[in-house]
């Protein structure tokens, strides 16, 4: 079992120029959103760069070592951000967009729209989860719910939310390889933290310590 720490690059957010979207979705044109996604990292000097699967947007943040692409997500992720003179930036910083991409030898399930790397935590609740009554496992929405089965299981299962062709069942997870997973998820952060430490320091040297805290580990 892992949990794989990934970071969303939305391709609109990178173009520089127009790129013609493909006509359907992407388990239809897998290819072609591949290469939409590509050419708009590249109108921001991003090259090289490969997604966690083919026609993702996601990228493990292992994969996140070039200077360029680790500017271009952070100038990304901040450029809406405009501080008031009664509040600061660290006071608008969210997490980096993305989560937390479950794998287990059967099944694989990603992170959701607005999930992010603050996420984390939720796995963490999802360990310790001691009620057999279902509790919502928040990895953006749609979500999963999740529940106790015994000291050493928990369960956890899609909502009606979900597209009903998946169709995935519950899936039941040991407590201790979870564990394991979130500690190297935990370490994976730690090493992407101090790779993006300095861009940030750069990009706000005045409060880079706890934007860079938000930016990898979120507030919740």
């Amino acid at each position: 079992m892992k949990l794989v720490p990934v970071v969303e690059f939305e391709p609109a957010t990178y173009q520089k120029r127009r790129h013609i979207t493909p006509a359907g979705t992407i388990d239809e044109y897998r290819d072609e959103w591949a290469a939409y996604w590509k050419a708009s990292l590249a109108d921001s000097g991003i090259e090289d760069l490969e997604p966690y699967a083919h026609g993702s947007w996601l990228v493990r943040v292992e994969a996140i070592h070039q200077p360029i692409v680790i500017e271009q997500l952070l100038k990304q992720h901040l450029a809406h951000i405009q501080p008031t003179p009664d509040a600061t930036m660290a006071d608008y910083v969210q997490a980096l967009s993305g989560g937390y991409v479950l794998e287990t030898e059967k099944t694989i399930i990603y992170p959701q729209c607005c999930g992010d790397l603050g996420d984390l935590q939720e796995w963490k609740k999802a360990l310790n989860i001691s009620s057999e009554e279902e509790e919502m496992l928040w990895i953006g929405h749609p979500w999963l719910m999740m529940k106790s089965i015994d000291d050493t299981f928990i369960q956890i299962r899609e909502t009606d939310e979900y597209d009903e062709l998946t169709d995935l069942e519950p899936i039941t997870l040991q407590r201790t390889l979870l564990q394991a997973a979130i500690d190297e998820a935990k370490a994976e952060l730690a090493r992407f933290y101090q790779r993006i430490a300095p861009a940030v320091r750069a990009l706000v040297p005045h409060e880079h310590a706890t934007v860079l805290d938000l930016l990898v580990y979120g507030n919740r």
